[in-house]
This record gives C-alpha cells, structure tokens and sequence, in this order.
C-alpha cells in the first residue's frame, strides 16, 4: 500500500496564557467528527504542536509524546514529530506540554487505523477443476466475493494476571502495574469512592510479614495492608514450604471502602479460624486466617484524590520474612465510573472485480461471470477483487483459475508390434467425460485412463475428446508408431517323439511373423499333419499323424514346408528334409 503522509496539527495554547485556554486536537484534513481521526494502515502521520491560534510555541516548551502503540518521546524542540502505526485498531495519542513558566495542559485525540477486510469467502465458483476453452463453446468462469470487516472494540484492562504465580518472599516483592489511558484528560480521583476495590488473588502462610502498597500514576501511594503482629494464612498456603514444591490454593481479597466485609487486615488478625488438608497433603487444624472477601484498606482512598485515573497504576506485595513464603496469581483496579467504550468496523464505499486477461474491470457486485474465450494455451487466469473503505484505504484479493486444454500422454509412445500402450489422462475437469480413438478402428467409450494394445505396424493418430460439465468440448491428439522386427524362419532337420522330455516335438523358430503355416509330408508325397496357426506352430508336432497324438508315424525321412508372413510384410517359404528317430 502506498504510504499516506497526514497532517496533524495539534494546537497548544501560548506559553503565557497556557492555564487559561483548552488544548485542541484539529486534522488537515479534517477529521470526520470532532474526536476521531481515521487513517490507513502503515500511515506515516506528521504531528505539529502549535498555539491556539496556530503560532510556534516558546522554543523552550517541554514535550511529552505518548502514540498510544508503544511508543513515546519527549524533549524540546518536538513540535514536529511523526509516527507510523503497522498493526489495525484504535489508538488513543497524548500530548504533554510544559511551558518555560511551568504551566502545563493535555490533549489527547483517538486514533482509528482501517483493518483489512477478511476475504476467506472469495473465490471462483468453478475454481474445483479447471476451465475449459475451445474458442467457440467456453465455459463460464463464475466469480463470487465474500467479505467482512472485524469489529475492533476497545478492551478496558482492570485485571493483571499472571500466566504463572508469582512467589513473594523476602527479596521477591511482587509489583506489577496496569495502564489505563480510555479516560479523559485529567479525569481525576475526586472522593474515597471513585476508586471501587482493589483486588488480590494469593495466598500466604504468614501474612504477618506481608505488606500491600497501591500507587496512582502521579506518585501518591497508599497502604493497603501494614506487616502485622501476629500469624494469619491467607488462602490455603503449603506452610512446610521447604519439603515441597507445591502452591497452595489462592483466594480473592478485595479493598473497599464501599461497606466492605472486614474492617482493615490489622483490625482481623486472628478473628477467624480453619481446618484444611493442603495441596501437599498436610492437615491444618483451627488455624488463624483472612476470609475471602472484602476489607478496608489501611490507608484511606482519600489520600489518592487528585491522582489521574488515566496512566500507570502500581502494585506491591512486600515480604520481610524469609521463613515463610505466598504466591500471587491476579489483582484488577476497579473504578466507580467506567469510561466510554471505543469501538468501530469498517464498511466499503466501492467493491469491483480487475483482470488483466479480461480488459481489466468485469463489475462492481460481489458476483462477476467471464468466459474463457479464445485463450490457445493453458494458462492460470488471476481475477483482483477490490475494496475501497469508508477510510479510503484499498485492499484486495486475488483468485486464481486454471484454463485448460484437453492433454493426455502415452507410455510408451513407439515399439514394436504387439505394443501395449497406457494412456495417462491430464486433463483435470471435475465430472469431465472423456472418448477415445486409437487410430486403429478401435475406440473407448467415457474412460479416464485407458489401456490398448497395436497388432499392427504403423504411424496411428490417438484423439482424446473431453467434454466438460459446461459442455465446452475439447481435443487432442498424439501420434503412436509401432514398428516390426526383422521376421524370421528356421526349422531343424531332426526330432525324437520317444516322451523321453528331450527333442519330442518338431518346433519351428520364428521372430516378427504375422501368420504362418507348416506342413509335414512323407516320402511318397502323403501329408501326415498341419500346423495352420501360430498358436499350434509354437506348441509344435508331437510326430502323430494329424498331430492328434494318437498315432505315432513310424521313422524315416520327411519333408516339410513352412509358409509365412512377416509383419514387416516379408514372405517366408521354406522346406526341408526331417529324418524321425525314436532311439534305444
């Protein structure tokens, strides 16, 4: 995304007057309501701080920069300054001037950086095969978009908690702090009541070591709990510390002055007593103990009036005793008043489909329908779908569709006769048909992948014919050669039909022939068997006349003729002479 330069000007009153006028917050260009300013993502955004009637301050006017992402700068001569948010959300931005006369004010502005709509719904309709094309009968690419703006809202944090308990014990104070920035400027602690309860999830095997300290971001901190004088679990401790490494079981305590529960934890020490069995399997019996629920703190909310609710709030649990140790796992602030919540989501001012294959603009609705027409090679077509937001700010997504021509390939595409062909099918249509002629005379019928065998030499033309579910049909064609051996003929002169298993049939040895015939003559010219295929030429004459194998000629001399024909269309004839022997 290009990055936006905009303007802040953030009006700071004259150094001389600062106490008696407000401090502004205005946009260049202005914002769209007097407390919201909205920006795109990755926005490099100028903040000028000037007067309020838009002169330079005293170049001696301290400044305190707060962005509200993390980071922060102070010093002088920041009048101009800059700041770039990466990550979508609300931002609250702070400014802290201090004159040379020690006069101070605050401006703060809320911030909204625009969120990239998630496009997970988009796609392409028919994008679960690929598209077929053959320049005539297309089929319908059908574009549909679907997307959603998140809702950001802002999370008020009153609670800290600890992905693991953190141990107290003497030289492992627990602190901890929760930063509150949704408030107004100056919106101050005014009564004991402005602060609700201060709460702590823990547990501790003696409280009378522990102390329990609040402070407000202006520095003024107060006791919530003092070390005590006499023993008291809170929670449900493993006291014997030292033979395991178990936790115990926390409990909720709470610090009001809003009718609590309990006076303060000096006032209960050893009011109240229990009987429990520990994580670690110990036993207690009437032991003294601080009850869940609600105390007074020691000292009163009154000493924090005049605190900021807005900044760093610190808690800390002290332990003087090494002895005896707790864990921590939570604590919350909670105020009587609960500031306004932020919250925003982005809406679109302009949607529209892009592709480069198609001229660029296909509409401006979620749906969009284009043909894969007249494209002659197999290609992935790319469709932009496009959102401009209520911020101005661009994003977009893109879809992917195959187009793709009938293809298929053969294994093996030339040998020799007999050759057996597998055909590998690559054309990848959902629900396709897919028709086959073999170039032979022989076809199949709706097969993905065939199989078939050529007899014959010859150059034979393969036509695949797919027809995809949108009835666009398409070809294509791969050329299959089979060749013929060199064919040949020989026969032996000799041959013993005795069934000893050695040399009992007349078999002929032949390579590369297409059909063949042999016939067996006696010496007066009488034919004694036929051998009329090449099925029965290669089982051979068992020496029966007829070769039936009931009727064994008695020896001597024969002839025989062999007649063929080679597929590579040679003709074959040749005779001899056969002397039978039947042996001892």
């Amino acid at each position: 995304m290009t990055i936006k330069k905009i303007l802040f000007i953030l009006f700071l009153i004259s150094p001389i007057t600062l106490l008696s006028q407000s401090l502004k917050i205005l946009s260049v260009p202005k914002a769209n309501d007097a407390d919201t300013l909205n920006f795109c993502i990755d926005s490099s955004i100028i903040f000028l701080a000037r007067n309020s009637d838009s002169t330079e301050l005293d170049e001696n006017t301290f400044f305190e920069w707060n962005y509200g992402n993390g980071i922060k700068e102070s010093g002088l001569n920041l009048d101009s300054v800059s700041n770039q948010y990466a990550v979508s959300g609300g931002y609250f931005v702070y400014l802290k001037a201090i004159s040379p006369q020690n006069d101070t004010l605050y401006a703060k502005k809320f911030i909204r950086i625009a969120f990239r709509p998630n496009f997970s719904g988009t796609s392409s309709i028919t994008d679960s095969y690929s598209i077929c094309f053959d320049g005539q009968n297309n089929d319908i690419i059908q574009l549909d978009a679907q997307y959603e703006y998140p809702l950001w809202k802002q999370a008020l944090v009153s609670e800290r908690t600890e992905s693991v308990e953190k141990e107290i014990n003497l030289g492992k104070a627990y602190t901890s702090s929760i930063y509150f920035d949704a408030f107004e400027i100056n919106h101050k602690i005014i009564s004991a009541q402005t602060i609700d309860t201060i709460a702590i999830l823990m547990e501790h095997s003696n409280a009378q070591d522990i102390e329990i300290q609040i402070m407000c971001p202006d520095g003024n901190s107060i006791s919530l709990k003092k070390t005590g004088t006499k023993k008291v679990f809170m929670g449900e401790p493993v006291d014997n510390e030292d033979l395991t490494t178990k936790k115990g079981e926390t409990y909720w305590y709470y610090f009001t002055e809003k009718i609590p529960n309990f006076g303060t934890m000096s006032q209960e020490e050893q009011q109240y007593f229990y009987s429990y069995t520990d994580n670690a399997d110990s036993s207690y019996i009437n032991e003294p103990y601080y009850p869940s629920g609600s105390y007074l703190p020691e000292t009163s909310f009154k000493q924090l009036i005049g605190c900021n609710l807005n900044g760093i709030w610190q808690l800390a649990v002290i332990d003087n005793n090494l002895e005896n140790n707790g864990y921590i796992k939570s604590w919350k602030l909670i105020f009587d008043t609960i500031p306004p919540i932020k919250q925003f989501k982005n809406s679109n001012s302009k949607i529209q489909w892009q592709s480069s294959a198609f001229g660029h603009f296909l509409g401006d609705s979620l749906m969009a329908s284009v043909t894969a027409e007249a494209l002659k090679t197999n290609t992935f077509l790319n469709f932009k779908f496009i959102t401009t937001d209520d911020y101005g700010c661009i994003a977009d997504t893109t879809v992917y569709v195959e187009v793709q021509k009938a293809d298929f390939s053969a294994n093996p595409e030339t040998g020799d006769a007999e050759l057996d062909v597998s055909f590998s099918n690559n054309t990848n249509w959902e629900n396709a048909t897919y028709d086959w002629d073999f170039g032979d005379g022989e076809s199949a019928i709706n097969q993905a992948a065939p199989s078939h065998t050529y007899i014959d030499k010859g150059e034979f033309e393969v036509i695949l014919k797919a027809t995809s579910t949108q009835a666009c049909v398409n070809y294509d064609t791969l050329v299959i050669i089979v060749t013929a051996p060199i064919s040949k003929v020989e026969a032996p002169n000799v041959f013993t039909p005795n069934n000893d298993g050695n040399n009992d049939r007349f078999l002929i040895t032949h390579e590369g022939l297409r059909e063949a015939k042999v016939f067996i003559y006696s010496r007066w010219g009488e034919k004694v068997a036929e051998l009329s295929n090449l099925s029965e030429i290669d089982q051979g004459w068992d020496g029966s006349i007829g070769n039936r194998g009931n009727k064994i000629v008695k020896p001597g001399l024969y002839y025989y003729t062999v007649i063929a024909e080679g597929k590579d269309d040679k003709k074959h004839r040749i005779s001899g002479a056969l002397h039978i022997f039947y042996g001892n």
